[in-house]
């Protein structure tokens, strides 16, 4: 099955899509670089100790710093000098191959567009149930006519089974699903009304260098890290003409 047959399927989304090793490594590498320099910029007497441990243990140095106030999104954005690199991926040919040319935006910062994650193990730092759909229909971002939005979801440092994103596959075919807009960190976002317990998410088994390409308007959601190690992933979201 392709990658827009899953997508567009009963499953609405595709997971047998993966980075290279050297892939994985430069993503990895984009990642800690514009880490760092946040870092160096925003709590300088705490760079030694971020420096001289791998990101998937930032939680154990976390505490040097306000966590939710140096992550901020535009912080995550990666810039466009590495967009360009990941534009020239082979996955990312891959999706050009079936959707044809696809332009990249992230509601808030067109032109940018892929922006990364950091998840502490047993912390809060994942959001609840949504469609990204939602967020477009309270209003961020501005969708230019004739285009239809596809989601990338790339896992850089999991531990399956322990972390990562968990889908609803067929979820996409309603459109019933109830939510309301509630205002959060500064920003007006999507919150689910249905029993959360009831839906059978599924936890996709992904390792390093795997990734998710799925429907803008299926229920997904990052689950509670419980893992030993920092989660860290990356996503964007890819414009393509139906």
């Amino acid at each position: 099955m392709s990658i827009r047959q899953a997508v567009e399927g009963e499953a609405g989304y595709y997971d047998r899509l993966s980075l290279s090793e050297e892939e994985l490594a430069t993503f990895r590498d984009f990642i800690r670089r514009q880490y760092l320099d946040v870092i160096a910029r925003t709590a300088p007497d705490a760079l030694e100790d971020f420096a001289g441990a791998p990101m998937r243990d930032y939680h154990l140095h976390a505490h040097h710093i306000d966590h939710a106030a140096t992550w901020t999104m535009e912080e995550r954005m990666l810039p466009p000098e590495n967009v360009r690199v990941i534009r020239e991926m082979a996955f990312f040919r891959a999706l050009e191959d079936e959707y044809g040319p696809l332009g990249m935006t992230d509601l808030d910062m067109p032109g940018r567009g892929v922006y990364w994650r950091i998840v502490r193990p047993g912390s809060s730092d994942v959001g609840m149930v949504h469609a990204d759909k939602w967020y477009w229909d309270l209003g961020h971002g501005t969708m230019p006519e004739g285009f239809e939005r596809l989601k990338i979801w790339i896992a850089i440092e999991t531990e399956p089974g322990l972390n990562g994103l968990a889908m609803l596959p067929g979820s996409h075919l309603r459109d019933d699903w109830q939510y309301h807009p509630e205002f959060r960190a500064g920003y007006v976002k999507p919150h689910i009304d249905e029993d959360v317990d009831s839906l059978d998410l599924q936890l996709l088994p992904l390792a390093p260098s795997g990734m998710a390409v799925f429907h803008d308007a299926i229920l997904h959601a990052g689950v509670e890290n419980r893992g030993r190690h920092t989660r860290i992933s990356a996503e964007f979201t890819a414009l393509y003409r139906p």
